[in-house]
């Protein structure tokens, strides 16, 4: 990971929507790129994933589950603010992080699914 930047929760939405690393004054909202995940995460409290950048479906993810009053205000001042932002469960949001993409679309899907897969989402 690289260097984070401290800023004020009011200034980090420019650094969420660059997927620069930051923090604010108090550590409670972070902002990171993970190299192995290829995704840029947005942590509350560095467990609670607000939202999600994945660098192989160039996509937006965003945590639907409401968790604190101070969590809900990270929530606000990261948002990224793009067109189009796929909202999940916190538990799939974990899962996403933990699995990555392709893996939570076949959990969702369901274990006894019997679609193939076609090769770009198999390269995944």
């Amino acid at each position: 990971m690289s260097k984070q930047v401290t800023v004020s929760g009011v200034d980090c939405r420019y650094y969420v929507q660059n997927k620069l690393p930051i923090k604010n004054h108090s550590s409670s909202l972070t902002g990171n790129y993970y190299f192995s995940k290829r995704q840029y995460v947005v942590w509350s409290y560095d467990h609670w994933p607000l939202y999600i950048y994945d660098y192989q479906t160039q996509h937006w993810f965003g945590n639907e589950t409401k968790y604190s009053r101070t969590t809900s205000k990270h929530s606000t001042q990261a948002n990224p603010l793009v067109d189009n932002i796929t909202y999940l469960s916190a538990e799939r949001m974990k899962y996403l992080y933990a699995n990555g993409y392709k893996n939570l679309i076949i959990d969702m899907l369901g274990a006894d699914c019997r679609w193939p897969v076609n090769e770009e989402v198999a390269r995944w």
